[in-house]
């Protein structure tokens, strides 16, 4: 996993659990060679157990603000079961690290 995640991971795990994620993943550049923090963003699909996001996905947006806070980088945050296309889905899964998982 790239330093982006690895050293902040602690933080990013405690953020997850306060604003009730049930699973927290990253994909895409972040966790390849190609990864550029200059250019690069970090790409996270979450999963809140089908809770309640609250007003206009209050818990969404928050937990989005804060990743990009802690992280340093803009976040790119995607819904688990999000309707993709076949291509796109078959990326995330092939190249998917776990974040956090809830207890």
């Amino acid at each position: 996993m790239r330093s982006a995640l690895a050293n902040k991971l602690k933080t990013v795990r405690e953020v997850a659990a306060r604003l009730g994620v049930r699973s927290l993943a990253a994909f895409g550049s972040v966790l390849r060679d190609d990864f550029d923090p200059i250019r690069s963003d970090i790409d996270l699909i979450v999963d809140f157990g089908g809770a309640d996001l609250g007003p206009w996905m209050r818990r969404y947006f928050e937990l989005q603000r804060e990743l990009e806070s802690v992280l340093g980088f803009h976040v790119d945050l995607m819904l688990e079961g999000s309707q993709l296309n076949p291509f796109v889905r078959a990326t995330v899964e092939r190249g998917r690290a776990s974040l956090y998982v809830a207890a």
